[in-house]
């Protein structure tokens, strides 16, 4: 089976298992995380245009797209990192909410 069939499978338990997990239990606990994890790896690769559209305004300079470039570059990588982080937290029995330090603390 390959990585992309896995990550599919994946992504319909967790879209389907939603419905059975009440709030509070470990199995809502983990619909949450991954769910999170999916996203922000998905779209961590969105954080590089979107810097260039905040720097870009009436009177914008080369060095602010340069410095956009790099926030965005670093952004992505760390929006796609804690999704990375998340996805092994959640099934950690106990810590649904990240691995300490909360992958959060890094952006």
């Amino acid at each position: 089976m390959s990585w992309i069939k896995a990550f599919v499978i994946l992504i319909l338990v967790f879209m389907f298992g939603a419905k059975s997990a009440s709030a509070g239990s470990y199995f809502g606990n983990l619909y949450r995380t991954e769910k999170r994890g999916v996203t922000n790896i998905v779209s961590g690769f969105a954080e590089f245009p979107l810097a260039f559209h905040e720097a870009y305004g009436e009177g914008s300079t080369p060095i602010e797209f340069i410095q956009a470039g790099w926030k965005g570059a670093v952004q992505a990588i760390l929006r796609t990192a804690s999704g990375i982080w998340d996805i092994p937290a959640g099934v950690t029995p106990g810590m649904q909410r990240g691995f300490p330090p909360e992958p959060e603390t890094l952006i």
